[in-house]
């Protein structure tokens, strides 16, 4: 045995690892357009090249079958056209897709070639979202979440319709793949369906597949499968009404049906066999690397590890590539010949599987799964529409700053006009010195993981220590929370009282309504303020300065005062890098806190919520 492959093996047996299952979920689109017979060949060509390696012979095929959306001024043109009453869009079932060609070629799929079908839907086109096409059918009668939901049921009874129609096979206990990732208004500029999973859930669906998703704000910051009951709100699924509980411990709420949302710490890099794309060409060119990363990170419960791959193996450009389909490329199929040789060596069992027998594995080890996925009502939580503040306008890269777009242009022409705005330091120059924003991404990400996580808004205060010029607490403050900061640069706390008296005279009349927040100068823990509120958290960002290092032990003994930390363990008194965040992680945790999760992780950035619940 080699000495990567007894490393490799050594990983295995350090994690009690038995048997690994490795299940593929194919974003699968073979239907890029109306050359029918075209398509068909390439289905047929996929079918017979995956069928020649073992790795590859049982895929879970996520399908994107066509449905035509069509504007409501277009539905006298086309016969057999289907709506909600009174909408603005109509769809058109696709019986061009059965004929007997066709029918015989996916009939054979769902019946006895060992990969399985699933559902993967992409309907950003016709339901509210940026990419929305039709906003011009509804002069007289405007859309509303009602009718979107109304349409995103109909056409998932009628995309299941018709695999039914083109397989012979009604698909049931089935598997779902979001398109671009945004499950569950996850991303607005997607999706804006908060009762999508309650959808999924009354057709039929019992598990989500999307994550680790190509989209990281989408991403769950719970890096395990965990099941939940449906909730109104955009990303539901970070909500503590939905009740995220890791596969193989015992939900709060028992009563209601949940959901399957499969999630691992396996990152999307080395979760994606896309090669097309430069990062995973990169992540596979070390095979090494890459089995390490699988082996460490796979989700194991009992002694099985499970882990999930995915690619989009239709796109176009598989075709005339050289390496063919992604599990044809020689990279990939040899970490899967490593797999098993570092398998054969641990004596573990190495099994390609699909999600249907994920399923089958996980009801054996977890015996309330089967009963928590198919038994008890379908009912969604209702959430209070202020805690969604962080998320309307996108959670994409700019994280919801849509909302608060005009307040950041305000405030930042208003500090970068004083003639001392430069004495806030370094920090703040580079921030502000090219006249782009003036709430950070940490500012924001913040802000929707804490009106996510604290639900109690009237009742919750929040600190943080060492705020600079309070731009995090200000938004805090906007959603209602009541804040407290203390800052020991008097440069910085002078502006953060400017700044908050600005916002506070332009607040209301953009629809804020603000909380309570007070600055304090001078060094936490000298300068203490009592919080008033029953839920009470610290927020601890980017202090790395000449007062925290030092008196490190005496800041962290003034934890005990909160219920809650929101920490960036990259930056606590001196900048950290993994090894040291995981020591200073240890020192929390040994204080009478545990870690509930990292929520967001960027360059040095690294925040982490820890809790004493």
């Amino acid at each position: 045995m080699d000495a990567e492959k007894a490393l490799l093996s050594s990983i295995l047996d350090s994690r009690g690892v038995e048997e690994i299952h490795v299940f593929h979920t194919d974003h699968w689109e073979p239907w890029y357009d109306g050359n029918t017979e075209y398509h068909l060949g390439r289905i047929i060509k996929f079918l017979e090249q995956v069928d020649r390696y073992p790795h590859s012979r049982n895929l879970s095929l996520f399908y994107k079958a066509v449905l035509a959306h069509l504007p409501r001024t277009s539905e006298s043109a086309y016969e057999g056209v289907v709506s909600i009453p009174g909408d603005g869009v109509v769809f058109r079932p696709q019986t061009k897709m059965l004929t007997d060609e066709i029918t015989e070629v996916m009939g054979e799929i769902a019946k006895d070639s060992g990969h399985e079908i699933h559902l993967h839907v992409h309907h950003e086109r016709y339901t509210i979202g940026h990419y929305f096409a039709y906003e011009s059918q509804f002069v007289d009668e405007p859309n509303s979440a009602s009718k979107d939901s109304a349409r995103l049921d109909l056409s998932f009874e009628l995309l299941l319709k018709q695999i039914e129609n083109e397989t012979g096979k009604k698909l049931e206990n089935w598997g779902f793949i979001h398109g671009v990732w945004a499950l569950n208004a996850s991303d607005p500029q997607i999706c804006n369906n908060l009762n999508e999973i309650e959808i999924l859930m009354r057709n039929g669906c019992i598990a989500d597949f999307t994550m680790p998703a190509g989209r990281p704000w989408v991403n769950p910051s719970t890096k395990t499968p965990f099941t939940i009951i449906p909730s109104l709100a955009p990303k539901c699924y970070e909500f503590p009404e939905s009740d995220p509980t890791p596969l193989g411990e015992m939900p709060i709420e028992i009563d209601q049906r949940r959901f399957l949302i499969w999630n691992q710490e396996i990152d999307y890099e080395h979760s994606s066999l896309d090669y097309r794309a430069k990062e995973i060409t990169e992540a596979i060119s070390d095979w090494y690397e890459f089995l390490n990363h699988w082996l460490s990170k796979g989700f194991v419960i009992g002694n099985k590890m499970f882990i999930k791959t995915h690619a989009h193996s239709m796109h176009g450009e598989y075709d005339t590539n050289e390496f063919g389909y992604p599990h044809q490329h020689p990279k990939i199929i040899k970490i899967f010949e490593k797999l098993q040789e570092v398998c054969d060596d641990a004596g573990a069992s190495l099994h390609y599987s699909t999600v249907n027998q994920v399923m089958d594995e996980l009801y054996s080890i977890d015996k309330n799964l089967y009963g928590f996925l198919h038994e008890g009502e379908i009912e969604s939580i209702p959430i209070d529409p202020r805690r969604f503040s962080g998320i309307e306008g996108g959670t994409g890269r700019d994280y919801g700053r849509e909302k608060y777009q005009k307040l950041d242009s305000i405030l930042l022409n208003k500090v970068t006009g004083l003639n001392d705005w430069q004495c806030l330091g370094r920090y703040y120059i580079g921030r502000f010195e090219n006249h782009e924003i003036y709430f950070s991404r940490a500012d924001l990400v913040i802000l929707q993981y804490t009106l996510m996580q604290f639900s109690e808004i009237d009742s919750t205060s929040i600190m943080e220590f060492g705020p600079g010029i309070g731009s995090g607490l200000l938004l805090l403050s906007l959603s209602g929370y009541d804040c407290v900061g203390v800052e020991a640069d008097r440069d910085r706390y002078l502006h953060s009282i400017m700044m908050t008296e600005v916002a506070s005279d332009i607040s209301m009349e953009e629809g804020f309504d603000p909380g309570p927040l007070k600055y304090h100068y001078g060094e936490y823990p000298g300068v203490n303020p009592k919080l008033v509120q029953r839920t009470k958290v610290l927020v601890s960002t980017n202090v790395v300065s000449g007062h925290t290092a030092p008196n490190q032990e005496e800041i962290m003994d003034g934890f005990a005062n909160f219920g809650h930390l929101i920490i960036d363990t990259g930056s606590f008194g001196v900048v950290r890098d993994e090894k040291e965040r995981e020591i200073f992680e240890k020192e929390v945790i040994s204080r009478g806190f545990r870690k509930k999760c990292k929520f967001f992780e960027a360059g040095r950035i690294n925040l982490v919520h820890f809790t004493k619940d």
